[in-house]
């Protein structure tokens, strides 16, 4: 299938009465209560990251995150046999490839450093104990219900309704939820699409936790995003988040070249969002919330269904 086609399968998302059409977006936007949620997913990752050198090394942390939670689609019902059977190191690298998340080359070391990880473990397939596949362990899904709960308490915030749709801990529910989400991947729908002004921040390592980290920095009585000059520690960042100094301070010079920062001060110890970066993370922050609500409630749907 050609890319066209691709994309032109999640199109329907931003119908005008899609979950993501300009109106809902526009909407959440302009709620009072959206600063709040910003706050609350963004210090939520900020609080799950966990910066690996090698594994950075290896593929950017959005990769990674797709890569297990691939994973996850293929073990919940992908495969042709039906939910739990699994999946081999060649479908797994077929789906990366196919999606443009990894070549084939890092999915298979990304593969091995799970299994040494206990992410991934093998098994004796359902149907044939003398073959052996790969199935998700409970690590791998504890690492993702814990973002999930940061998405749903950030949800929450604004749409209570589909934040109780949220049944975590529900095998039937959870497995919905992974097909509904990973589904929309699959079908073409790319955050970089929808705010292209992040991709320097999404593309690089840690790129998005030093982003929110940055939306955080306010002080208690300026907005979200803020506007006023903000402190920021090019050290601080590459401890935290396990990056070279180099990388965080080339991002940044990266980042102002590119008109959504501007430095200021000695060794530009501040820096300030402008007005483009501010409103593609205002955007990303909601499309995100939009979606997330939406895969929610489809997926308790579908749960309910199966029960």
């Amino acid at each position: 299938m050609s890319e066209a086609a691709v994309l032109e399968r999640s199109a329907w998302l931003f119908e005008p009465h899609g979950p993501l059409s300009a109106a809902a977006v526009a909407g959440l936007r302009d709620d009072p209560r959206f600063p709040q949620a910003i706050r609350t997913l963004a210090g939520g990752m900020l609080a799950l990251y966990r910066g690996n050198r090698l594994l950075n090394v290896l593929i950017n942390d959005r990769g990674r995150m797709i890569i297990g939670y691939l994973a996850l689609y293929l073990h919940e019902g992908a495969a042709p046999d039906g939910r739990g059977s699994g999946f081999g190191v060649g479908q797994l690298k077929a789906l990366c490839a196919a999606a443009g998340i990894a070549s084939p080359g890092r999915t298979v070391a990304m593969v091995a450093m799970m299994r040494m990880a206990g992410y991934i473990a093998s098994a004796p397939a359902p149907n044939d104990r003398r073959r052996n596949i790969l199935v998700p362990t409970e690590k791998l899904r504890a690492a993702h219900r814990d973002r999930w709960k940061s998405v749903a308490e950030a949800v929450r915030v604004v749409n209570p309704d589909a934040a109780a749709a949220f049944a975590l801990g529900e095998p039937e529910f959870e497995a919905a939820y992974v097909r509904r989400t990973a589904g929309c991947f699959l079908d073409g729908l790319r955050v970089i699409d929808i705010v292209p002004d992040l991709q320097l921040f999404l593309d690089r390592n840690a790129g998005l936790m030093i982003l929110f980290s940055m939306l955080l920095a306010g002080e208690g009585d300026d907005t979200v995003p803020p506007k006023r000059p903000i402190a920021v520690s090019i050290s601080a960042f590459a401890g935290r988040f396990g990056v070279s100094r180099v990388h965080v301070r080339t991002l940044l010079r990266d980042a102002e070249a590119a008109g959504l920062i501007a430095r200021s001060g000695d060794n530009h110890s501040h820096v300030v969002i402008l007005p483009r970066l501010a409103d593609a993370a205002r955007t990303f922050f909601a499309t995100m919330l939009l979606l997330v609500a939406y895969c929610a409630v489809e997926a308790r749907a579908d749960a309910r269904r199966a029960d």
